[in-house]
């Protein structure tokens, strides 16, 4: 219990101190490694605090993928701020962020204190979730019966914002010239460090794709873990090799087939909710959920795996 608290006591400060630095600091590349740092740490809270499911999601996309991105779109910004005087449009915005805290905060009173012991969570819902997912779906991983039955919704809302937001990134970069040269790391010993990194995710991705509803992980967290691989060949100089067979698999076609795969499988889950007769309600949770994990998985990692490429080929960076 005692080393718990000091741990967690530890972790806290240290989060604390690094988001004092990414406050104070003026450089961006600073900014953006001090929150790839915190994410990381964050995560390792999530582990003390018995939330792995949350920690791989956390380690994975803050920690990881966004760095990544947030690296990638360093390059448009111009290597000098403009100085830009205090104007109507800071007031604007002033106003508008007042108004939106306000708004917040006033929406906020409506809900129960934090930590009391006579909150619903504390009463019947964390209770109804465990039992519900041991005893109806039959899923031992009460965070992957949650995502992907009983907020099976929000999930499909989640795959179609990431869709939306992976077509963005094609839109803004789709008329922009090529680089026609990118520059991979070219130490020995680093790159088959990052060939074994690159092995390990792709491994990590197959198992949280796979063992999802058994074992923390899942399709989100999978997805991001075969992106991070393929970006890690990308870093080691194979480009050429790593396009070749993003064409030759036909990936976008796929990631489309992905798509459509998971908004069928889900909204057949939602007709055999209503109408338990139906032929689809058949089919045990054992079944369609590993489903809806693995091909969530294929979703994510085209889908990240196309946007970091866009990032690479337009403007040779990563």
């Amino acid at each position: 219990m005692i080393g718990e608290i000091i741990i967690n006591a530890f972790l806290v400060t240290l989060m604390l101190t690094i988001a004092f630095f990414i406050i104070n600091t003026r450089k961006v590349i600073s900014t953006i490694l001090l929150a790839g740092t915190y994410s990381l740490v964050a995560a390792l809270m999530f582990v003390s605090l018995d939330a792995v499911d949350v920690a791989f999601t956390e380690a994975s996309v803050g920690a990881g993928i966004s760095t990544i991105l947030f690296l990638a779109a360093l390059s448009y910004l111009p290597k000098e701020e403009k100085e830009e005087k205090f104007n109507v449009k800071h007031i604007y915005a002033i106003c508008t962020c007042t108004i939106v805290a306000g708004l917040l905060i006033w929406a906020s009173y409506d809900l129960p204190l934090v930590g009391q012991l006579e909150n619903p969570v504390h009463q019947h819902l964390a209770q109804d979730f465990i039992e519900g997912s041991r005893n109806h779906i039959g899923i031992p991983n009460v965070v992957t019966s949650v995502i992907l039955v009983t907020r099976l919704f929000d999930t499909i809302g989640e795959v179609t914002v990431f869709t939306v937001a992976g077509l963005g990134v094609k839109i803004l970069l789709h008329e922009e010239q090529s680089e026609g040269q990118f520059v991979g790391i070219n130490d020995q010993v680093i790159k088959i460090l990052l060939d074994f990194a690159a092995l390990l995710s792709c491994f990590l991705a197959i198992d949280l794709a796979v063992k999802g509803h058994l074992t923390p992980g899942g399709g989100f967290a999978s997805g991001v873990a075969g992106a991070t691989a393929i970006t890690l060949l990308m870093i080691t100089g194979r480009l050429e090799k790593v396009e070749a067979f993003y064409f030759g698999a036909n990936a976008p076609a796929l990631e489309k087939f992905a798509v459509v795969c998971f908004i069928f499988v889900a909204l057949a889950t939602f007709a055999s909710f209503l109408n338990p007769s139906s032929a689809f309600a058949m089919v045990p949770p054992n079944i369609y959920i590993p489903a809806l994990n693995i091909i969530a998985a294929l979703k994510v990692t085209i889908g990240s795996w196309s946007i970091l490429r866009l990032f690479v080929v337009k403007r040779g960076v990563l």
